[in-house]
């Protein structure tokens, strides 16, 4: 389990750091923005699959969840947003996302639950960023919680790191990945579904210059490309039915106003 702890800490650490070291020679544009998000999807899906969490004993848990939880809170104490603070930060984040997205994900009882997980995920992502009272749109608004609550990593051009991807993205990689394993579904194929629905979210984001909600994108992926998702079983079709209605109705407020 040190062992894996070491690899994830690891990994997170040296693709944040080293895009750090590049970016400031780097000019700001479309691609090189790009590029800083996917970094931040690297570090976020190599540290989750690497973290221990899943083979490790309850007591273990406990300890990694209270180191994510301090790295959280160095990074706290720090008014700066260098690199330092930031990389704790970020590690903090993906830990505790792994912590609870393995644990929903252990409590998965078939692969077809991935369907439903993905709509209602979706719709209360997507009323969290474009509702006024949603806790992503306040957090957006609010610098502190913002560098607190994500992964962050280096601009193109140089300059203190800024938040890419948020806690709630982090744990349901860890979520999808989980129930991936638990049902023996592709991880390969699982980590090209979350790392293309983080990664076109991010495009979206750029595209309009404002915040777009990750895990409809994420859950789509997931649903299209795993056809273990779309095995609904008969006692499940109508409260995934009802998971698509919750789905429908977010859409359409959030066109709507």
């Amino acid at each position: 389990m040190l062992r894996q702890t070491l690899e994830s800490l690891g990994f997170v650490t040296a693709t944040l750091c080293l895009w750090a070291a590049l970016a400031p020679r780097l000019s700001p544009s479309l691609g090189t923005a790009m590029a800083a998000f996917s970094v931040a999807t690297a570090a976020i899906l190599g540290g989750v699959t690497l973290a221990p969490f899943r083979s490790a004993p309850p007591r273990a848990r406990d300890t990694l969840a209270n180191l994510a939880l301090g790295l959280v809170a160095v990074a706290g104490s720090f008014v700066s947003g260098s690199l330092v603070p930031s990389v704790a930060g970020s590690l903090g984040v993906i830990f505790i996302g792994v912590a609870v997205g393995h644990a929903v994900g252990a409590r998965m009882q078939h692969a077809a639950h991935l369907t439903p997980v993905a709509l209602v995920s979706a719709a209360v992502d997507l009323w969290s960023v474009t509702s006024p009272h949603g806790p992503t749109h306040t957090i957006v608004r609010n610098p502190a919680l913002l560098r607190l609550l994500t992964v962050s990593v280096a601009p193109p051009g140089g300059g203190d790191p800024l938040p890419a991807i948020g806690f709630g993205d982090a744990a349901f990689v860890a979520l999808y990945l989980s129930a991936a394993s638990r049902f023996r579904v592709s991880k390969p194929k699982m980590l090209a579904c979350l790392g293309a629905g983080l990664v076109g979210s991010c495009a979206v984001a750029i595209g309009l210059g404002r915040p777009v909600p990750a895990l409809p994108l994420m859950g789509a992926a997931v649903v299209l490309l795993t056809p273990e998702a779309r095995a609904i079983r008969a006692e499940d079709r109508a409260a995934t039915g009802f998971a698509a209605l919750l789905l429908a109705a977010s859409v359409a407020r959030a066109l709507t106003r």
